[in-house]
């Protein structure tokens, strides 16, 4: 989906602003050259461009190489867990294991730091 590709930079940096690393995967059915196609708008390094962040302090940079870094949605928990059913969807998964309650679709900044916090509460 167009939007989780232009959403993926802040959900990016709010992760790397709660302690988390951010893997994207893909849908395993979408055909390669799709997603090599993808970044139209991209810079001449290859990387897209996203629009500024509310915060310019957080840990990740303004870009992110969807082409080179997706990874194909394979994980069985996940795939138990309806990750197909729509793009963005992200899981919080800690030392505790997968949250039962994943982020499904993109949001605002506050929005993503109140769910992440949500989810890592002990």
């Amino acid at each position: 989906m167009v939007y989780s590709v232009q959403q993926m930079a802040l959900a990016s940096r709010m992760a790397a602003a709660h302690g988390l690393e951010f893997v994207v995967v893909h849908d395993m059915r979408v055909p390669q050259q799709e997603l090599l196609d993808l970044p139209r708008n991209a810079t001449a390094s290859g990387h897209l461009k996203f629009p500024p962040l509310e915060e310019a302090d957080l840990a990740t940079p303004s870009f992110f190489p969807f082409a080179d870094r997706s990874q194909s949605l394979c994980a069985p928990t996940l795939l138990a867990s309806d990750a197909l059913r729509h793009f963005p969807t992200s899981f919080v998964i800690t030392a505790r294991g997968i949250h039962p309650h994943p982020i499904v679709g993109a949001m605002p900044q506050a929005a993503w730091q109140t769910s992440l916090e949500q989810r890592l509460k002990p």
